[in-house]
């Protein structure tokens, strides 16, 4: 699995960070491959970081 195009996003004490997923499977046949966008929010509570909110949608 590799993240590309990493964004993120900072307001205060939330980041919305953005990626493409590329996930790679491979047999002595072939390989394959899908790419899944996603979106992840994080929000600082009391100090301590915590993911509040992931989406995931199928790539181009």
């Amino acid at each position: 699995m590799y993240l590309t195009n990493n964004h993120a996003q900072i307001y205060e004490n939330t980041a919305i960070l953005l990626s493409y997923t590329l996930i790679l499977s491979t047999t002595k046949i072939e390989t394959n491959y899908k790419v899944v966008n996603e979106t992840r929010v994080i929000v600082k509570f009391n100090g301590e970081l915590k993911v509040v909110h992931i989406h995931k949608s199928p790539g181009k």
